[in-house]
């Protein structure tokens, strides 16, 4: 009896460690793909330098949408704004070689197209997929996107999903309506 409840014993706590990895590795996984929300409040100044730059236009021009983006960093250490820590060297790397961003390192995508005098409230940037966590240590109630509007400012904002694609639809109507692309959905 005493045997048959040890191997029970033994059993339970071999599961209960493979969930616990299982767990844990799925956290780790989605944590090596999120931003850092005190490194993308820095992300606001480089659009905005760009702009400046560059007679109100956001980046755009590029091979794709996030190869625009990437003309608004000048220097190696801005790029980790675009990313997560764990992937921050990768995209640095990348940044330095070729001066572009890659869907697979950088958090973000970018609708490409906006000028500093277009209406406020577009879309500009969102978190590469629909998540519960605006941040590693912040878990919302519903499933949503971190959001760059336009104007964009210090604050991104946590929306539910479904708002998220509202939005993301209302801008590229806009820049459809304007003449310009937005990103491919």
């Amino acid at each position: 009896m005493k045997r048959r409840l040890f191997k029970g014993g033994v059993i339970a706590a071999v599961v209960a460690v493979g969930i616990g990895l299982f767990v844990a590795h799925g956290n780790s996984e989605r944590k090596a793909r999120e931003s850092c929300a005190n490194c993308r409040s820095f992300v606001h100044w480089l659009l905005d330098e760009y702009a400046a730059q560059h007679d109100g236009w956001y980046p755009k021009g590029g091979k794709d949408p996030l190869d625009s983006l990437a003309k608004c960093v000048k220097e190696p250490y801005q790029v980790r704004f675009f990313t997560s820590h764990a992937q921050a060297g990768r995209l640095v790397a990348q940044w330095e070689e070729k001066k572009t961003f890659s869907a697979a390192n950088c958090c973000y995508r970018y609708v490409e197209g906006l000028r500093t005098n277009d209406p406020p409230g577009m879309v500009m940037l969102y978190s590469w997929q629909p998540t519960q966590w605006e941040c590693s240590s912040h878990q919302m109630k519903e499933v949503g996107r971190v959001v760059c509007f336009h104007p964009p400012r210090h604050q991104w904002e946590f929306i539910p999903e479904t708002e998220f694609q509202e939005k993301l639809a209302q801008t590229l109507a806009y820049l459809q309506e304007q003449g310009r692309k937005g990103p491919a959905q």
